[in-house]
């Protein structure tokens, strides 16, 4: 059982991987993979960030099932259990920016992974950082 402060990081820390995956997102939708390999984070690739190292993977025209293959073999090397929870919400993420799901539809997807209710303050935040980046294009 998580404590309060290890829910407001494990929350944290959530909102933050989702924000970055809803960009890469709307990136992949609206620019494409070329588009997409130009803002993949070198450095957190280097340190197999499950987001941006799949997503390397992708533009090195690895293919989805061999991506998935190595992301869970990262993910189970990690013992921690809000730490793996994490790591397999950004391992689905990488998997639907691949298929080139839409972000709204991306962002109910990572939320069925938590608790977090669409109604509360974290989930709008979410919301209203969609529509910036959409915004933005």
């Amino acid at each position: 059982m998580k404590t309060q402060i290890q829910r407001e990081e494990f929350i944290n820390s959530y909102k933050e991987i989702v924000k970055d995956a809803l960009y890469l997102a709307t990136i992949n939708i609206k620019k494409g993979i070329l588009g997409l390999s130009k803002v993949i984070d070198k450095q957190k690739v280097e340190k197999r960030d499950i987001l941006h190292y799949g997503l390397h993977l992708l533009d090195s025209a690895v293919e989805k099932f061999i991506i998935r293959r190595i992301l869970s073999n990262i993910i189970k090397q990690d013992n921690e259990e809000g730490s793996r929870e994490l790591k397999i919400i950004q391992r689905k993420a990488v998997e639907n920016i691949i298929d080139r799901i839409e972000p709204k539809v991306l962002l109910h997807l990572l939320n069925s992974f938590t608790d977090i209710t669409i109604d509360s303050e974290h989930y709008k935040e979410l919301e209203n950082y969609l529509k910036e980046i959409n915004c933005s294009f």
